[in-house]
């Protein structure tokens, strides 16, 4: 169950999402990502980009921090209560040092302003590639962990996440309690990881 959960899409595609409501900027942005060989898609309003886009599709978005209708830190809230963890670049022609701080807090890759050279806007989808990458590593190293499991190994896992406790999954193996910690314990330390909770708190990212 849980190994089917983190399964990754070979050679997955990368996408620029470009979200802002003035069509100057998506001209400008555009002739930037196309010439440097992207795969990039326009969107007009944060309500257009959360019904048409693909969120799984690797890759970031370059979003208006201010647009008509929903706003670009309404759009990154709505995708953070969603537990989308697309990388936001934002951008906007107003010097907000305080929005720009609101959204660097909630995750934001970086606050650019509209007259940012090319060579900038590369330099943060870069990062925010780069970044999306050590995450994908990550879920490459969490499988591998996983992948050392025993049978009996995953089924108590699945079982802990589930919501059992340990003496729970004792009673429902018909194991001693004790057998049955060992192997949370096994399971923990093949997982590089601290304690269920631990585990837990990586799933939401990793099994995207």
């Amino acid at each position: 169950m849980i190994m089917k959960r983190l399964m990754m899409k070979a050679n997955e595609k990368v996408v620029i999402r470009i979200v802002d409501d003035d069509p100057a900027i998506h001209d400008s942005l555009g002739l930037i990502f196309d010439m440097a060989g992207m795969i990039v898609r326009h969107y007009y309003s944060g309500e257009e980009f959360l019904a048409a886009d693909f969120l799984n599709d690797a890759g970031c978005a370059v979003v208006d921090l201010r647009m008509g209708g929903m706003s670009g830190l309404e759009l990154q809230q709505k995708l953070k209560s969603a537990g989308c963890g697309l990388p936001l670049i934002f951008l906007s022609g107003h010097g907000d040092i305080e929005t720009a701080v609101s959204a660097m807090e909630e995750g934001a890759v970086t606050f650019l302003t509209k007259t940012v050279t090319a060579d900038k806007v590369m330099e943060a989808v870069g990062r925010a590639l780069e970044g999306r990458r050590r995450e994908a590593d990550g879920v490459y190293a969490l499988q591998e962990r996983l992948e050392t499991l025993s049978s009996r190994e995953r089924q108590i896992l699945d079982l802990l996440c589930a919501g059992l406790s340990c003496r729970a999954v004792a009673d429902r193996l018909v194991i001693s309690l004790r057998t049955a910690e060992c192997h949370r314990t096994s399971v923990m330390r093949k997982l590089h990881c601290a304690g269920l909770k631990e585990f837990e708190a990586l799933l939401p990212k990793l099994s995207k």
